[in-house]
Protein backbone atom coordinates (compact mmCIF):
# COMPACT_ATOMS: atom_id res chain seq x y z
CA UNK A 1 0.00 0.00 0.00
CA UNK A 2 1.35 3.21 -1.13
CA UNK A 3 1.88 6.21 2.01
CA UNK A 4 0.10 8.94 1.87
CA UNK A 5 1.41 13.34 1.40
CA UNK A 6 -0.13 16.27 2.54
CA UNK A 7 -2.23 18.22 0.22
CA UNK A 8 -1.07 21.94 0.00
CA UNK A 9 -3.53 24.30 -1.34
CA UNK A 10 -5.71 23.16 -3.91
CA UNK A 11 -3.70 21.60 -6.90
CA UNK A 12 -5.38 20.21 -9.88
CA UNK A 13 -7.41 17.04 -9.01
CA UNK A 14 -7.84 18.38 -5.38
CA UNK A 15 -10.67 16.33 -3.71
CA UNK A 16 -12.15 17.56 -0.59
CA UNK A 17 -13.47 14.57 1.34
CA UNK A 18 -11.69 11.27 2.55
CA UNK A 19 -12.76 8.58 0.23
CA UNK A 20 -13.62 6.54 2.68
CA UNK A 21 -15.61 8.69 5.44
CA UNK A 22 -16.33 11.55 3.45
CA UNK A 23 -14.71 14.16 6.20
CA UNK A 24 -13.09 16.97 4.80
CA UNK A 25 -12.07 20.04 6.01
CA UNK A 26 -15.52 21.87 5.82
CA UNK A 27 -18.87 20.34 7.06
CA UNK A 28 -20.31 19.19 10.67
CA UNK A 29 -17.21 17.14 11.50
CA UNK A 30 -13.84 18.64 9.77
CA UNK A 31 -10.66 17.56 9.92
CA UNK A 32 -7.56 19.49 9.54
CA UNK A 33 -5.68 17.88 7.26
CA UNK A 34 -6.03 15.64 4.09
CA UNK A 35 -3.73 13.54 2.46
CA UNK A 36 -3.03 11.68 -1.28
CA UNK A 37 -2.16 8.57 -2.05
CA UNK A 38 1.26 8.66 -3.52
CA UNK A 39 1.27 6.05 -6.05
CA UNK A 40 -1.75 7.23 -8.49
CA UNK A 41 -2.21 11.10 -7.03
CA UNK A 42 -5.82 10.89 -7.22
CA UNK A 43 -7.07 9.67 -3.82
CA UNK A 44 -7.80 11.65 -0.53
CA UNK A 45 -7.92 10.25 2.75
CA UNK A 46 -7.54 11.84 6.56
CA UNK A 47 -5.66 9.06 7.93
CA UNK A 48 -4.25 6.19 7.44
CA UNK A 49 -6.49 4.33 8.93
CA UNK A 50 -8.96 4.83 6.42
CA UNK A 51 -6.55 4.63 3.72
CA UNK A 52 -6.15 1.08 4.75
CA UNK A 53 -9.98 0.24 4.48
CA UNK A 54 -10.22 1.59 1.50
CA UNK A 55 -7.06 -0.33 0.03
CA UNK A 56 -8.90 -3.68 -1.51
CA UNK A 57 -11.23 -1.29 -3.53
CA UNK A 58 -8.80 1.33 -4.33
CA UNK A 59 -5.55 -0.98 -5.42
CA UNK A 60 -6.98 -1.86 -8.81
CA UNK A 61 -7.75 1.72 -9.27
CA UNK A 62 -3.86 2.84 -8.43
CA UNK A 63 -2.50 0.53 -10.31
CA UNK A 64 -4.86 1.28 -13.40
CA UNK A 65 -3.61 5.37 -13.21
CA UNK A 66 0.03 4.20 -12.79
CA UNK A 67 0.11 2.38 -16.09
CA UNK A 68 -1.55 4.53 -17.99
CA UNK A 69 1.28 7.60 -17.90
CA UNK A 70 3.75 6.02 -19.49
CA UNK A 71 1.26 5.94 -22.97
CA UNK A 72 0.97 9.36 -22.45
CA UNK A 73 4.95 9.89 -22.00
CA UNK A 74 5.57 7.77 -25.49
CA UNK A 75 2.51 10.29 -27.28
CA UNK A 76 4.77 13.49 -26.25
CA UNK A 77 8.03 11.90 -26.76
CA UNK A 78 6.72 11.58 -30.57
CA UNK A 79 5.27 14.84 -30.81
CA UNK A 80 8.63 16.57 -29.85
CA UNK A 81 10.80 14.07 -31.93
CA UNK A 82 7.88 15.15 -35.17
CA UNK A 83 7.99 18.97 -34.04
CA UNK A 84 11.37 19.92 -32.32
CA UNK A 85 10.59 23.85 -32.21
CA UNK A 86 7.66 23.02 -29.70
CA UNK A 87 10.03 23.61 -26.59
CA UNK A 88 9.24 25.12 -23.00
CA UNK A 89 10.56 28.46 -23.78
CA UNK A 90 8.73 29.19 -26.66
CA UNK A 91 5.21 27.29 -26.33
CA UNK A 92 2.05 28.60 -25.62
CA UNK A 93 1.15 25.99 -22.59
CA UNK A 94 -2.02 27.44 -21.83
CA UNK A 95 -3.25 26.75 -25.55
CA UNK A 96 -0.92 24.44 -26.99
CA UNK A 97 -0.31 21.96 -23.73
CA UNK A 98 1.65 18.98 -23.81
CA UNK A 99 0.15 15.26 -23.41
CA UNK A 100 0.77 14.79 -19.88
CA UNK A 101 -0.24 18.62 -18.97
CA UNK A 102 -3.62 17.88 -21.02
CA UNK A 103 -4.06 14.85 -18.80
CA UNK A 104 -4.02 16.17 -15.85
CA UNK A 105 -6.46 19.15 -17.30
CA UNK A 106 -8.71 16.40 -18.25
CA UNK A 107 -8.11 14.40 -14.50
CA UNK A 108 -8.86 17.96 -12.89
CA UNK A 109 -11.64 18.42 -15.01
CA UNK A 110 -13.71 14.87 -13.58
CA UNK A 111 -12.54 14.93 -9.89
CA UNK A 112 -14.12 18.68 -9.78
CA UNK A 113 -17.19 17.38 -11.19
CA UNK A 114 -17.19 14.03 -9.52
CA UNK A 115 -20.71 14.88 -7.73
CA UNK A 116 -22.41 16.10 -11.11
CA UNK A 117 -21.21 13.13 -12.89
CA UNK A 118 -22.18 10.33 -9.95
CA UNK A 119 -26.14 11.72 -10.82
CA UNK A 120 -25.69 11.94 -14.28
CA UNK A 121 -24.57 8.52 -14.63
CA UNK A 122 -27.53 7.02 -12.15
CA UNK A 123 -29.60 8.57 -14.65
CA UNK A 124 -27.99 7.69 -17.73
CA UNK A 125 -27.35 3.88 -16.55
CA UNK A 126 -30.75 3.90 -14.94
CA UNK A 127 -30.08 2.40 -12.43
CA UNK A 128 -33.22 2.95 -10.27
CA UNK A 129 -34.50 0.32 -12.12
CA UNK A 130 -31.34 -1.80 -13.43
CA UNK A 131 -29.28 -1.96 -10.53
CA UNK A 132 -26.29 -4.24 -12.35
CA UNK A 133 -25.94 -1.62 -15.19
CA UNK A 134 -22.80 -0.37 -14.41
CA UNK A 135 -21.49 -3.83 -14.73
CA UNK A 136 -22.45 -3.59 -18.81
CA UNK A 137 -22.41 -0.13 -19.45
CA UNK A 138 -20.00 3.01 -19.05
CA UNK A 139 -20.46 7.22 -18.83
CA UNK A 140 -19.35 8.20 -22.18
CA UNK A 141 -18.32 12.07 -22.44
CA UNK A 142 -17.65 13.91 -25.47
CA UNK A 143 -15.46 16.66 -23.88
CA UNK A 144 -13.97 19.98 -26.02
CA UNK A 145 -11.24 21.66 -24.66
CA UNK A 146 -11.72 25.67 -24.83
CA UNK A 147 -9.34 26.88 -27.67
CA UNK A 148 -8.08 29.99 -25.51
CA UNK A 149 -8.70 29.58 -22.20
CA UNK A 150 -8.49 32.40 -19.94
CA UNK A 151 -4.99 32.73 -18.40
CA UNK A 152 -6.72 32.83 -14.85
CA UNK A 153 -8.17 29.81 -15.47
CA UNK A 154 -8.21 26.91 -13.39
CA UNK A 155 -7.28 23.43 -15.51
CA UNK A 156 -10.79 21.97 -14.50
CA UNK A 157 -12.68 25.13 -16.06
CA UNK A 158 -10.65 24.45 -19.50
CA UNK A 159 -13.18 21.68 -20.87
CA UNK A 160 -17.00 21.88 -21.88
CA UNK A 161 -19.25 19.18 -22.76
CA UNK A 162 -20.36 18.30 -26.19
CA UNK A 163 -22.39 15.24 -25.30
CA UNK A 164 -22.75 12.41 -22.70
CA UNK A 165 -24.91 9.09 -22.97
CA UNK A 166 -24.32 5.76 -21.47
CA UNK A 167 -22.32 3.36 -24.02
CA UNK A 168 -22.34 -0.71 -23.74
CA UNK A 169 -18.83 -1.91 -23.15
CA UNK A 170 -19.08 -4.28 -25.90
CA UNK A 171 -19.67 -1.48 -28.13
CA UNK A 172 -16.48 0.53 -27.09
CA UNK A 173 -14.78 -2.72 -28.73
CA UNK A 174 -16.11 -2.00 -31.86
CA UNK A 175 -14.91 1.60 -32.09
CA UNK A 176 -11.92 2.08 -35.31
CA UNK A 177 -8.36 1.36 -33.64
CA UNK A 178 -7.28 5.43 -33.23
CA UNK A 179 -10.52 6.08 -30.85
CA UNK A 180 -9.61 2.88 -29.15
CA UNK A 181 -6.29 4.81 -27.57
CA UNK A 182 -5.75 4.54 -24.01
CA UNK A 183 -8.90 1.90 -23.90
CA UNK A 184 -7.02 -1.23 -24.68
CA UNK A 185 -6.11 -2.46 -21.51
CA UNK A 186 -8.56 -0.47 -19.62
CA UNK A 187 -11.62 -2.97 -20.77
CA UNK A 188 -10.12 -6.26 -19.01
CA UNK A 189 -8.97 -3.61 -16.06
CA UNK A 190 -12.79 -3.08 -15.90
CA UNK A 191 -13.98 -6.61 -15.54
CA UNK A 192 -11.24 -6.62 -12.95
CA UNK A 193 -12.50 -3.62 -10.86
CA UNK A 194 -16.09 -4.32 -11.31
CA UNK A 195 -15.45 -7.78 -9.10
CA UNK A 196 -13.72 -5.67 -6.30
CA UNK A 197 -17.11 -3.37 -6.26
CA UNK A 198 -18.59 -6.81 -6.38
CA UNK A 199 -17.12 -7.54 -3.13
CA UNK A 200 -16.54 -4.80 -1.50
CA UNK A 201 -18.94 -4.47 1.97
CA UNK A 202 -21.51 -1.52 1.51
CA UNK A 203 -21.06 -0.75 -2.12
CA UNK A 204 -23.75 0.26 -4.65
CA UNK A 205 -21.83 -0.74 -7.48
CA UNK A 206 -19.16 1.55 -9.56
CA UNK A 207 -19.33 4.20 -12.11
CA UNK A 208 -16.94 3.79 -15.19
CA UNK A 209 -16.70 7.16 -16.84
CA UNK A 210 -14.69 7.41 -20.16
CA UNK A 211 -13.86 10.95 -21.40
CA UNK A 212 -13.46 11.57 -25.21
CA UNK A 213 -11.34 14.88 -25.73
CA UNK A 214 -9.81 15.64 -28.89
CA UNK A 215 -6.17 16.76 -28.33
CA UNK A 216 -4.54 18.77 -30.92
CA UNK A 217 -0.46 17.54 -31.33
CA UNK A 218 0.92 20.77 -32.19
CA UNK A 219 1.89 19.22 -35.29
CA UNK A 220 -1.06 20.04 -38.15
CA UNK A 221 -2.74 16.49 -36.12
CA UNK A 222 -5.71 16.27 -34.36
CA UNK A 223 -5.20 12.90 -31.97
CA UNK A 224 -8.52 11.63 -30.19
CA UNK A 225 -7.85 10.56 -26.66
CA UNK A 226 -9.87 8.66 -24.11
CA UNK A 227 -9.61 9.44 -20.53
CA UNK A 228 -10.86 6.99 -17.45
CA UNK A 229 -11.78 7.22 -14.17
CA UNK A 230 -14.42 5.30 -11.84
CA UNK A 231 -16.17 6.03 -9.08
CA UNK A 232 -17.71 4.10 -6.21
CA UNK A 233 -21.43 4.05 -5.50
CA UNK A 234 -21.38 4.08 -1.57
CA UNK A 235 -20.55 2.76 1.03
CA UNK A 236 -23.99 3.14 1.82
CA UNK A 237 -27.11 3.99 0.04
CA UNK A 238 -27.44 5.92 -2.75
CA UNK A 239 -29.80 7.87 -4.75
CA UNK A 240 -30.28 10.58 -6.78
CA UNK A 241 -33.70 12.05 -7.69
CA UNK A 242 -34.84 12.48 -11.42
CA UNK A 243 -34.34 15.67 -12.85
CA UNK A 244 -35.68 15.50 -16.84
CA UNK A 245 -33.12 15.77 -19.18
CA UNK A 246 -29.57 15.03 -17.72
CA UNK A 247 -27.30 15.81 -20.26
CA UNK A 248 -28.59 19.36 -20.15
CA UNK A 249 -28.34 19.28 -16.51
CA UNK A 250 -24.47 18.78 -17.04
CA UNK A 251 -23.95 20.55 -19.10
CA UNK A 252 -25.01 23.66 -17.73
CA UNK A 253 -23.68 22.47 -14.04
CA UNK A 254 -20.42 22.45 -16.34
CA UNK A 255 -20.99 25.91 -17.84
CA UNK A 256 -22.05 27.58 -14.47
CA UNK A 257 -19.30 26.91 -12.15
CA UNK A 258 -16.69 27.35 -14.65
CA UNK A 259 -18.22 31.15 -15.16
CA UNK A 260 -19.37 30.59 -18.89
CA UNK A 261 -22.16 31.46 -20.86
CA UNK A 262 -25.74 29.64 -20.35
CA UNK A 263 -25.85 26.16 -22.20
CA UNK A 264 -28.15 27.82 -24.28
CA UNK A 265 -26.11 30.96 -25.33
CA UNK A 266 -23.20 28.35 -25.74
CA UNK A 267 -25.18 26.52 -28.09
CA UNK A 268 -26.83 29.06 -30.08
Amino acid sequence: MSSTSTAQGKPPGYRKNCEVCKRGKFGLNPVDKLFVCRACNSTWYCSKECQRKHWPVHKAVCEQCRTRLPHVEDLERRILAAAPHISEGIRDTLRNPLPTEFKAEVEAFLTKFKGQLMEAGWCALNLRRDCTAWERKVLYLHLERIPDPSPSSRPWSRFRIKDAEAVLVSDLQLMPGQFMDGLRNWIPYKEQLDTVYRRASGYTGMLSIVAQCPYDTNTGAIHPTNHSTHIGYGPGPVRFPERGNWVQNLKKAVERMAGRATIEAVDA
